[in-house]
């Protein structure tokens, strides 16, 4: 994937290629926290992950697979739609 941002600094634009690899390594340890939100929401509401009858994600989230995984393992493996009308 291309990484842009335009006006970094002074006016200047980054670019650069990453690899999903390289992109997942960087952000492990924001993945690794996908699941404390979704688990504190259910804890707060008093329900449990069976509780949920489907899962819908959307935005930029929608696109990476790692927090895909995360998501869906954080309830039992339950496939998420991503196609919200």
């Amino acid at each position: 994937a291309k990484v842009m941002i335009e006006g970094l600094v002074d006016e200047y634009d980054f670019r650069h290629d990453i690899s999903r690899q390289t992109f997942e390594q960087l952000c492990a340890d924001l993945f690794e926290r996908v699941e404390i939100p979704i688990q504190e929401v259910l804890r707060t509401a008093n329900l449990d992950e069976s509780s949920i009858l489907s899962l819908e994600i959307f935005g930029g989230g929608s696109r990476v697979p790692a927090i895909q995984e995360r998501l869906s393992r954080a309830f039992g493996g339950r496939p998420i739609s991503k196609h919200l009308n």
